[in-house]
């Protein structure tokens, strides 16, 4: 029961590390479509959100989605066991 526990934890604080990471390309995605779209020289929407979406598509390759990997570093450099 205590391997399942352990394993439902990890899981738990995995799904908090995506869900943070989605917020922060969602927040990313938004403040570059409104920074271009409140440009005086942007006439179109969809170059904003062309913009928007390159920015996007560069952090993803930047900051990839955390791997399961990480919370076992994460709680190893935490001094959890």
């Amino acid at each position: 029961m205590e391997n399942i526990n352990k394993k439902s934890d990890e899981l738990a604080d995995y799904d908090v590390l995506l869900i943070q990471h989605e917020e922060v390309r969602r927040q990313l995605w938004c403040n570059a479509w409104l920074s271009l779209s409140n440009a005086v020289n942007c006439l179109r929407p969809e170059s904003a959100t062309n913009w928007a979406d390159a920015a996007l598509k560069d952090f993803d390759k930047r900051f990839p989605k955390p791997p399961m990997d990480t919370i076992k570093l994460n709680k190893f450099l935490s001094g959890d066991k």
